[in-house]
């Protein structure tokens, strides 16, 4: 699956198993739902010309070249049940800390606003200011104890994804073979694109349908973060 397709399946897994069960406040669906959709992108980290390693060059250009060499090329640790379990411990890890939130934070809704939000907002210095606003307010104002669950959760639906186009996933990496329905074909065949044009499409119906004002959402958590400012 190509990047950005990623990004709309963690999107609309997250948002509509995480809103069906009523559990978190409208601001916590929001920020955990961008956490999951950037997370999705995060296993492509071993190809050196994916969308994740050009997020902020050279350093993030640098940091999959390492992770390429480490992880034994595209497709093989990042895209395993190893890499599932690596992102749990880090969101563990980072959880207890403001300023480890913080940055996983920005990372995640970098990579969600590069490939989800309008043109004019996926590129520069535009792009990061809004993801290190949006982690900022999560670690002043809404919170981040759902990190825990939209990381990992993130990571393995980008599994799910490229399980569903002919080169699959080694699940059980190093051992076994690569596991794969190719349902889609080849990455970025015209199946996928018209799979990820339909998932986009149901991303934003679960949007209207959690965050709509008759369901008294998108009133609350605005308030929510407007009470945090006022506090700060």
């Amino acid at each position: 699956m190509m990047g950005r397709h990623h990004a709309v399946l963690g999107g609309v897994v997250f948002l509509g198993v995480a809103a069906s069960l009523g559990h978190m406040s409208p601001a916590d669906l929001a920020a955990s739902t961008a956490a999951c959709a950037g997370a999705a992108m995060l296993p492509d980290l071993d190809e050196p010309g994916s969308s994740v390693a050009h997020l902020c060059e050279p350093l993030s250009g640098l940091v999959s070249h390492v992770t390429a060499k480490v992880a034994g090329g595209h497709r093989k640790a990042t895209h395993s049940l190893l890499a599932v379990g690596g992102a749990a411990a880090i969101g563990f890890a980072v959880e207890g800390s403001r300023i480890a939130s913080a940055v996983a934070l920005a990372v995640l809704f970098a990579l969600f606003v590069r490939s989800v939000a309008p043109p004019g907002l996926r590129h520069g210095l535009v792009a990061l200011a809004l993801a290190a606003g949006g982690a900022w307010a999560c670690v002043s104002h809404v919170g981040t104890a759902w990190l825990v669950v939209a990381l990992p959760a993130g990571v393995a639906l980008h599994l799910v994804g490229d399980m569903l186009t002919a080169g699959g996933v080694p699940l059980f990496w190093p051992y076994g073979r690569s596991i794969s329905w190719p349902v889609l074909g080849h990455t970025d065949s015209k199946r996928e694109t018209l799979v990820a044009a339909g998932l986009f499409l149901a991303f934003l119906a679960l949007c209207w349908w959690a965050f709509s004002g008759d369901l008294g959402l998108l009133h609350g958590g605005t308030a929510q973060i407007a009470r945090g400012l006022r506090r700060f």
